[in-house]
Order: C-alpha cells, then structure tokens, then sequence
C-alpha cells in the first residue's frame, strides 16, 4: 500500500531576508572561530593566544577599593607568572565588556558572610565575590587552583609564582564561604618604610593577611591613620584593645569626679597604661563611660562591634562597694568577674537602648576575671576570651593537662553565659612559637580552631609583630591558622603538605622528614617548658642524635632541588635552626633539670629559708648581700623568719615608682656556670590587687628583665619566675622593685642553684 504524496507549497524568501539570513550565518561563522580560539571544541579556554593576552580584566566603573586591589593584584599575578600585561577595562553595564573576559565583580556590601564563586566557560571568567574583600579571596583562590601561586609567609621569599607561558583553564564552576565571621591579625610593633614609620602596620604582612581570606585587624579606638589601607585591602578596622584612657581621660573627668577611678586604699588613682583601671562598681561611672559610647556611635554610625577592653594587668578598685563584688576560687585566687561585666552590663543596658544591634566586647583575661560571673549577661555584651597556652603545645580541646582543662572548662562556662556566637577566641600564636622552628602547635591550634567552630564560636584573633626583619620562624603555623579560619574542616596535614610541596618542591620530603623530626622530639619533651627560648632548644637537644638528623635532612633537601628559591628557604629554616639549638648547646654538659618538682607550700616551710639547694646552706647565708627597700624588715628578719623575704610597700597613690623603692640581693657565684633561678612570691589582699612588681636578673653583662605581677601566678604558692642564667662574674644580682601599687609582698621562695654537670 502507497503512501499518498502530499503537495506543499514553495517559499520564497525576499531580498532583505535573504540578506539578513547571510548576515546571521557569517555571525555563526565568526563566532565558531572565536569559540575555537578559545579551546571551546575541548572545553577549555586559553589566557594566552599567540604568544600575547587573549583575554582582558573587567571591572565596574563604580568599584570598590577592594575590588580595584583584586584587579590589580590579578593583573600583577598573572604578569609574574606569565610575563605578559593584561589589561584593565572598566564597565558601566555587562553589555559593554568584549567577551571573553575576566569580569570581577562584587554583590553586595554587605560584609555579614564573605565568599565568593568563579566560572570559567565559553564567555571567559567571572569572580564574584559576595562583597567587595570577597573579590580579593576569590581572586587569590582562582590563582592558587589555576595557576599554583601561594603566599606562605610575608615577604617576596615565601611568596610562590610558577612561571607559565600557556595558562589553559577548563570549564568548571566553584564556590566558597568563610567558615568564622571573624578572622582577625592584629598587627603589632614599628615597621619603617621609605624612611616613614608605622605603628601596628606592615605592607608585606597586611597584603599576606588579605591574600589568605584574614578580614580585620585590630584598632584601638581613635587611631584612624591606617583605615585608607586597610579600607583597600578589603580589612575591616577591629576596634579593641586595651584603651580605658581614651574613654575615660583624666582631664576630662579625674579633677570633679576622681571617684570615677580606682581606689588604692589611700587614693583615687588616675588612668594611664598597664595597672591602672576605672572604678567599674560605680553606677554614675558606668553612666559617664555609656555616654562617652554613644558619642562615638553618633559619630561612627556604621560600627558594628566595639571593644571596651579593660587595661592590661590589674589594679583594681579596692574601695568597700568595689570589695563586695569579690570572690576567690578554689585555689584562692581573687576573681573580680562580677565586678567587671557588671560594669559591661550596665553600660550594654544604656547603650543599646538607643542602638539595639550594637555589641560591647569585653576581654575575658589575667587570672581575675577569665572565669565568667555569676549572673548571666547582657545579650549585646561580646567576650574575647584570651588563651594562656605558655609552653603547651597540645589542643585545649583534648585536655591532656592541668592547664588545658582549665581553660576549657572556662570557655565551656562562658558558653553558656553568653552566646558563643558572640565570643571570640584570643590567640598570641606568633609569641608561642617566636623563638621555635616548624611550628611545633600546628596540631594544636588546627584542631582547637575546628573545636570552636563546632561549639559556633564567632572567630579568633591573633598577634604578628610588625617588624622589618620578619624573624618569626612559626611560618606553618600562622599559614595553617589563616587557612583553618577560612575552612576549619579542612584537614591540616594537607595544609601542611602543600606547604612544603609548594615551598620546597622536589626537596618536600626530607623537608617533611625534618618537619616530623621536630614534632616527635617536642612529644618526647613532654614538659611546660618547651617553646620558651633556651630550655626549649635544652629540651629538644636531649633527643638523642636530634640535631645530627635535622642536619642530614636539611642537606639532603639542599641535594634534593636546582630552585634557587627553595634553596634559599631551606637555607634560611637551617640558620634558624642553628642558631635556636646554639642557645640551648652550652647546657648540655648539665644533667637536664626542667622536670624537677616545683616548690611547693611544704618545702619552703621546712627549710625556713628556701634557699635549700645544696650550693647555698644556710651558713652561707653570711655572704649575700641584703639591702631591702624602704619599709622592709631588716636583713635578719627577712632571711631567718618565716619567709625567705618580706616587701612592705606604701605608695600614698603614686603610680611609677621605677627603682626609687626596692630589694636587692647579691649572691656569690662561679662564675662561667649555669644557675637555675626559681623565685615564689604572694601578696597580700591589697597588693593582689593594686602592686607590680619588676625584676632584674644581672652577673656581668647578663641581664634579664621581666614583670612580675599576680596575674602570672594565684596564691597556692605556684612559682613567679623560673629561668636559666650564666654567671658571667662571680657575682649573681637579684633587683626587686616596685612599680605601682600598695600592700605587702611576700618572696617565700627563692631558689639559686647550680647546674649539676652530667660526670
């Protein structure tokens, strides 16, 4: 059976149809060349075309300060790697870009979640950020997948750009979002440049910061020098930081109501630096600072967060009503937390009646009040809870000492007496690890950093010195710091591989095998002490063939790789390792001694005087020469009492005594050999509060100066100072003095003794 044929009827197209058919086919044309160009038949497009830029960047006309820095960083970047200019081309509306393209651009402003996204296809590459920074993060990230560029550590020498002369980029699509809200570096220190200072600013430091997703730094409230930088490199100005004398200066308030300020048992004392504070116990004070706030509010409008940080160390009011505010804890150490975030709570109460989103941060700091009060807190009060770590090197969140438990159930306590999202964790990573190699905490703060992101904490912020020499070996750690902020899921022993595969290349593995060499032997040091400059080098060394092994590694590396930059990295991560072992080597001829018991209250009451080592009887007593400040007992009584030393201060309110009033102690000694120094002091009530005390350390011309003051002790007899120190004469000096303050010290320990040789 046929299929009947049916007729249709035959169009005819006229000649502007005609014409505008063969129009659109020769735009069909082009457009396959162009997309062929471009890699399209493997879906891939080529940055390089000919040996020349086959594609430019694109931002809006209207662009943020960030956004130009990510054009221009982007620019730079790929000229470094590429050796090639590509352009910058500025847009009203997308429809003027010439595509293909690199289109830069930001959402929103909005800067309540940063992250970005890239998309590479047949149109070329759009990075979007979610605000204005956020192009910088996604900027830097596209160069690190795509073109394998990393900035490990400030400065051109950990700066890595592989050299590329074709960049061929497939299609994909990728998005990312900021793990914490807050991931702060508070830049400390001078840095000069161009024959211009800086305080709290360095160039290198501030562009490594941004390139590695760092969005604030810390202000003190009232410097604003630094905001045009840092407003550039996408960093937010993080106002905190101990700053009572800016709120609260004495010539506005101290001469009509000194009432305002800290009493000393004799006098209202006026604000200035360390160890003066404010009467926080006073209402019509907290009315007075509340106002001062919400002045600069007026003022500053945009803020959304604002550190009313107390001043560092103590001092504080020691007035009756401020009195009743106190409490001791089971160890005896006085805790004033009641009457400091009362304080906070009756100026968040003032304030966010007129700004209700404002939040008022307050540290959470020194043994007084890192324990959280007894009430719960105002919902607009923040806490920066800062770490104590000293020579830990293991996470908080495990618990594995005395120490790490505390801190953790004081941070768990303050999570439930505020709001974790509204508490952020106080870091001093650069200072842990200053005078360390290979970053010996890398675990610890990695793993620490993803415990508080499960428990929703806001961020972390930590300290980096700003110095021009860049002597700070803990590169691993601060690297895999800014990298766990950004994602605290990713697993940090991948951090650190692409570090050292990134940094060393083909030398990666013996510089692994020295990596783990050096974390093994911290393991097996196993005591507070590590991380703390010449015992920590004393300890390490003890590791049987520690030093030879690094050596090998090291020179293995230096076999391993033709890279003259990785040459001289690994040079550089030798002559640091040289140099912090040589302040441990003239120790070694001694019996390792750091894991001796401490004093404790038994022994220092019966030996009486606590000069028990067995270089110093008490016969020898007669050969120490005393010259005890004024108020002190006599020589007789303060070393055949019941305390090895008694300090009687009386300051009638003055704040800086400097060496006007003080002990001194001269101790005979031999003089090339090595003395352990342990000293253990208590105050009184008043002095807990209101006294500093300093230190010098002197034989020859060694010298070692320090504070001493009770936030680096509490009052069950736990050590003040313990150190190792050469005689460089055959005379040791102990100066004890005062700074500020009232009341009675108490030295009930001091323990001079000798290194014993290992024969």
């Amino acid at each position: 059976m046929k299929t009947p044929f049916k007729k249709t009827a035959t169009k005819f197209i006229n000649k502007e149809e005609y014409i505008f058919m063969l129009k659109q086919i020769h735009h069909v044309f082009l457009l396959l060349i162009l997309l062929a160009s471009t890699g399209w038949g493997t879906e891939k497009i080529e940055l390089i075309v000919d040996g020349k830029p086959g594609i430019s960047i694109w931002l809006q006309e209207d662009a943020s300060p960030p956004e130009k820095t990510a054009a221009k960083w982007l620019a730079e970047y790929l000229k470094k790697s590429s050796g090639l200019e590509f352009q910058i081309q500025t847009f009203k509306k997308l429809d003027d870009v010439a595509l293909p393209a690199i289109i830069l651009k930001a959402n929103t402003k909005n800067r309540d979640c940063d992250g970005f996204s890239w998309k590479i296809d047949v149109n070329g590459i759009q990075i979007t950020g979610n605000n204005g920074p956020s192009v910088i993060y996604g900027v830097c990230s596209f160069l690190e997948k795509h073109l394998g560029i990393r900035w490990l550590a400030p400065g051109d020498l950990w700066t890595v750009v592989p050299k590329n002369t074709t960049i061929s980029l497939p299609y994909s699509s990728h998005c990312e979002e900021a793990g914490f809200p807050f991931r702060v570096i508070h830049i400390t220190g001078v840095y000069q440049r161009d024959d211009k200072k800086y305080a709290h600013w360095n160039f290198d430091i501030a562009d490594w910061m941004a390139r590695n997703g760092i969005n604030y730094k810390k202000e003190h409230v009232g410097r604003y020098q630094l905001l045009p930088l840092m407003e550039e490199r996408g960093i937010e100005p993080y106002r905190a930081g101990h700053g009572l004398a800016s709120w609260m200066p004495n010539k506005i308030f101290f001469d009509t109501h000194p009432e305002y300020y800290a009493y000393d048992g004799f006098n209202w004392r006026k604000i200035a630096r360390a160890s003066t504070q404010l009467n926080y116990s006073s209402p019509e004070m907290c009315q007075a600072f509340a106002e001062r706030v919400l002045e600069y509010l007026e003022k500053h409008p945009e803020t959304k967060k604002l550190g009313l940080s107390l001043n560092d160390g103590y001092g504080f009011s020691c007035d009756p009503i401020s009195k009743k505010d106190w409490r001791f804890n089971n160890e005896g150490t006085l805790i004033v937390s009641d009457s400091i975030f009362g304080f906070m709570n009756r100026v968040a109460t003032i304030v966010c009646n007129k700004y209700p989103n404002i939040l008022l941060e307050q540290l959470a700091y020194t043994p007084y009040y890192h324990q959280a009060p007894s009430f719960k807190l105002h919902p607009n009060v923040a806490i920066d809870f800062k770490m104590y770590r000293k020579g830990c090197v293991t996470p908080m969140s495990e618990g594995s000492n005395a120490q790490n438990r505390k801190m953790r159930d004081e941070l768990e306590e303050w999570c439930e007496n505020a709001s974790p999202k509204h508490i952020i964790i106080g870091e001093y990573i650069a200072y842990y690890q200053k005078d360390n190699l290979f970053a010996g905490g890398v675990r610890m703060i990695a793993e620490d950093i993803a415990w508080y992101h499960q428990k929703k904490l806001e961020g972390v912020v930590t300290e980096y010195p700003g110095t021009n020499d860049y002597k700070m070996p803990a590169r691993e750690m601060l690297y895999v710091y800014t990298k766990k902020l950004w994602n605290p899921e990713r697993d940090y022993m991948n951090i650190i591989e692409d570090f050292y595969a990134t940094a060393y290349g083909t030398a990666k593995e013996p510089m692994l095998k020295a990596y783990h060499e050096y974390q093994n032997a911290m393991d097996a040091a196993k005591n507070s002490t590590v991380n703390q400059g010449q015992m920590a080098a004393w300890s390490l060394l003890q590791t049987p063939g520690f030093k030879d092994k690094m050596l090998t590694y090291l020179h293995e590396a230096l076999n391993k790789t033709n890279d003259q930059k990785a040459i001289e990295r690994i040079r550089q991560v030798k002559a640091e390792l040289i140099d912090f072992l040589a302040d441990g080597e003239p120790l070694m001829k001694y019996q390792y001694c750091m894991d001796e018991p401490e004093l404790d209250k038994t022994t220092i009451y019966d030996t009486v005087n606590v000069a028990s080592n067995p270089g110093f009887e008490k016969k020898s007593f007669s050969e120490w020469s005393f010259n005890a400040c004024e108020g002190a007992p006599s020589s007789n009584e303060a070393w055949e009492g019941k305390h090895s030393l008694a300090l009687c201060f009386n300051t009638n309110g003055e704040s800086d005594l400097k060496l006007k009033r003080g002990a001194t102690i001269t101790v005979p000694v031999e003089k090339d050999e090595f003395y352990k120094i342990q000293i253990m002091a208590r105050p009184d009530q008043d002095a807990l509060n209101t006294l500093s005390i300093m230190y010098m350390i002197v034989s020859g011309t060694d010298r070692n100066k320090d504070k001493i003051g009770p936030a680096l002790f509490n009052r069950n007899w736990s050590p003040m100072y313990f150190g190792i120190h050469k005689a460089n004469s055959d005379k040791l000096t102990i100066k004890l003095w005062l700074v500020s303050g009232r009341g009675v010290w108490y030295f009930d320990g001091l323990r001079i003794e000798k290194l014993k040789n290992k024969d």
